[in-house]
């Protein structure tokens, strides 16, 4: 699968061995993949290359997706992300993530426009599959008990939950090490 360029413009796309050509091509998978990938090297400046090749990509997330038995009389507003950060050190809370220390220092929770359902959120590291098998019951539990500090009675109007760990997302997106905010967004980067 290639991304056709004729003098500097995408003019479509190469899949398996048909041509398909198109006004606009627009590619749904992340940076390093779209040009290190689906387009002939050959053509892009060395300077893009090293720098697609530098990006980082953010840091994946443990999501733990709930239904609730009825909705949460509670003052979080409905549809909106809320954070709740414990450390603003951002550089170290991303030293947390890559040695795997569950911190839970940034938690995001959303709720559902109905009340009834809700996504808990927190940065994860990637890791192998070994090391999920091995510790994913403790990052749902760690999830589970710092919901429960901020919302009450949260254990309790759980009807179902259902966890998916940086590797399912990664399998889940294609996205690079399982990023879900796209790349770093720290100075460095």
């Amino acid at each position: 699968n290639r991304i056709l360029i004729e003098q500097d413009i995408a003019v479509g796309v190469m899949a398996k061995d048909s041509i398909y050509r198109a006004g606009v091509v627009v590619s749904n998978i992340d940076s390093k993949k779209t040009f290190l990938q689906l387009i002939d090297n050959k053509i892009l400046h060395p300077r893009l290359i090293n720098l697609i090749v530098s990006l980082r990509p953010s840091s994946s997330m443990y999501i733990g997706y709930v239904a609730l038995k009825h909705a949460l009389d509670y003052r979080l507003e409905r549809g909106i992300t809320h954070w709740f950060i414990n450390d603003y050190d951002i550089g170290k809370v991303y030293e947390n993530v890559a040695r795997c220390k569950l911190t839970f220092d940034w938690m995001a929770i959303r709720i559902a426009q109905d009340g009834k359902k809700m996504e808990i959120f927190t940065i994860a590291p990637l890791e192998n599959d070994a090391y999920w098998r091995k510790n994913d019951l403790a990052w749902k539990e760690g999830l589970i008990k710092k919901a429960s500090s901020i919302i009450p009675n949260f254990l309790s109007s759980i009807d179902f939950l259902f966890t998916a760990n940086p590797r399912a997302i990664m399998r889940w997106t294609a996205n690079c090490d399982g990023a879900t905010c796209g790349w770093e967004s720290t100075p460095g980067q």
